[in-house]
């Protein structure tokens, strides 16, 4: 039943519980962001369509969970690897069981590697901001002469996600009791959820900073809300499982490494007396 909400615990912590699984679920709306400058009139349609897609996905996951839960009993769905493929096998649609999970399990396969698409597209643009800011190596910026793209650091981004590809299949293959999928998900959310209470923290500490009238203002009260609710479920997170921390730490690890590999290598590249960091000196060493 819907408005049975009985736990064997701590309300509060079951219902942090339920954010947090479900926060994976929505990552990738933030990927927006770093394509929002190639659309039109960009400070007044990302706002707008990224709220919306939020709003859209948050109706159509709520609506799914609760035609579920009114399908099959809660306890089973949440003992099972599938949980849409249990409300499948109830034989309420009139299709073939065995059609729909086929059907499920090719859903399934596009919306990885639609999510796979999303990470690659996006990377790229990062590296290319960075590039252009000077904190990575200028050649992330190099830009194709025909498709205006930023090929190389397209081509750096597929290869580290083959590269975390094999790496799970390796693990995987190995053993060893990890539920790589379940690990992964953690951790992003973890690492996303740290990220975005530092961005929420900027945004309400540089205000009034380089700001026009196109500049778009998120209502300071929402933040703080955000803020907290960011904290809550990153402390819930660590607190279920406090073994994400190390996944963390070694992800964090690589990419200090990645940048006193870079530091090194770009302080002999850089003209004398340029300063790190300087747009100009990004331009002058792009390749």
């Amino acid at each position: 039943m819907l408005t049975d909400i009985s736990v064997s615990g701590n309300p509060a912590l079951a219902v942090l519980a339920g954010i947090a699984f479900s926060f994976f679920a929505m990552t990738g709306f933030e990927n927006t962001a770093n394509v929002a400058e190639e659309t039109v009139d960009p400070h007044r349609s990302f706002p707008r369509s990224l709220v919306g897609g939020m709003v859209v996905a948050g109706t159509v996951y709520v609506l799914v969970s609760m035609a579920a839960a009114l399908t099959v009993p809660v306890d089973q769905l949440a003992n099972s690897d599938a949980a849409l493929l249990e409300v499948v096998k109830q034989g309420i649609l009139p299709f073939s069981t065995d059609g729909m999970t086929t059907l499920f399990s090719v859903i399934a396969l596009i919306a990885i590697t639609n999510t796979t698409l999303v990470t690659i597209v996006t990377q790229p643009r990062i590296l290319y901001g960075m590039a252009k800011e000077d904190v990575v190596p200028g050649v992330f910026a190099t830009i194709h002469a025909t498709r205006r793209s930023p090929w190389v650091g397209l081509l750096f981004s597929a290869a580290v996600v083959a590269g975390l590809l094999i790496a799970g299949t390796v693990l995987l293959e190995a053993g060893g009791g990890i539920d790589l999928v379940n690990r992964l998900a953690l951790v992003t959310v973890v690492l996303l959820l740290a990220i975005y209470a530092l961005v929420i923290v900027a945004c309400l500490k540089l205000r009034g900073r380089d700001e026009d009238e196109r500049t778009f203002r998120a209502n300071t009260p929402l933040l703080i809300v955000g803020l907290v609710g960011n904290l809550a479920i990153l402390g819930f997170s660590i607190y279920d499982d406090p073994s994400s921390l190390i996944w963390c730490a070694a992800l964090i690890a690589v990419g200090v490494v990645l940048f006193l590999i870079e530091y090194a290598v770009g302080s002999r590249n850089r003209p004398p007396g340029a300063e790190r960091g300087d747009p100009e000196t990004a331009a002058r060493t792009e390749v």
